[in-house]
């Protein structure tokens, strides 16, 4: 990994596709950060109008990374990650990170079912399990949970009304954009913190260990569908990013990690941009 700058945005979403040959775009050109994951399948995102990503994942995409192949243990994904990038803690501002990102869900978005679970959007600590991750079950409510916050018995009950709290009932998911707004400081003891604000409303916090045994931190976004085996007539799933941030939660700088390799990615019709 290159060295780190404090003066630059990880950012995508302000460059529009148009007049773009999406085939040559290099990766860099729109998000400094962002990589499409291994594993994911070509053609399964797609840069749009507007600079709108599109995510769609339908049964059997899966693919091989680093020796894991999804196909062999019941998952399947289109993602884009800045893994390439990973954040060091040690590196992290005293305020900590925030991160945004805007989210649409079509209506004609169908939540998973029998037991499948979709993650949208996940902050990782390499090699592990999440740190954060916002993820629909059967219910069709946009959840979060933090695995590191309670695997390792360290998740304060009084902070939450439950180990998975909703954050967007489903009866509110489809046909609007939604800004979603986390600030975080990772660490393995009392100094960690989470806030997540949905359209401009808090919706969650926690104090405590977030980031158990972690020295890196990284983003990941699209559509990652697991346990897909419980759902033998699953049918595709489709969601769609812009703006998509990090920097530090202070305001008063913000971080650029090694601008990524050029990857391939089409353009096609643009969903509402609000």
């Amino acid at each position: 990994m290159g060295a780190l700058h404090w003066n630059a945005l990880i950012l995508y979403g302000v460059v529009g596709a148009v007049g773009l040959t999406a085939a040559s775009l290099p990766i860099d050109s729109y998000t400094p950060a962002f990589l499409v994951e291994a594993g994911t399948p070509a053609r399964s995102v797609e840069l749009q109008d507007a600079g709108i990503f599109r995510f769609h994942v339908d049964k059997n995409d899966c693919g091989e990374r680093n020796g894991f192949n999804d196909c062999d243990h019941d998952r399947e994904r289109a993602e884009l990650t800045s893994l390439a990038d990973k954040l060091p803690l040690n590196q992290q501002p005293s305020g900590g990170m925030r991160y945004k990102a805007r989210i649409y869900f079509p209506n004609t978005f169908e939540h998973p079912r029998g037991g499948m679970g979709v993650t949208v959007f996940q902050i990782k600590v390499p090699g592990s399990h999440p740190a954060l991750d916002l993820f629909l079950r059967d219910s069709g409510d946009l959840r979060v949970k933090m695995d590191h916050a309670y695997k390792l018995d360290r998740w304060d009950s009084k902070q939450s009304k439950s180990r998975q709290p909703v954050i967007i009932p489903a009866n509110r998911l489809k046909g609007r954009w939604h800004d979603i707004d986390i600030t975080a400081y990772w660490a393995d003891n009392k100094r960690g913190n989470v806030a997540i604000s949905v359209n401009g409303k808090r919706v969650f916090s926690y104090k405590g260990a977030n980031a158990i045994g972690a020295d890196a931190v990284y983003v990941k976004h699209g559509v990652y569908r697991w346990d897909v085996d419980k759902d033998p007539n699953r049918k595709g799933t489709e969601v769609l990013f812009r703006d998509v941030s990090v920097s530090p939660a202070s305001g008063s700088s913000s971080l650029r990690l090694t601008p990524g390799t050029k990857v391939a990615l089409r353009t096609s019709q643009a969903y509402p941009v609000e």
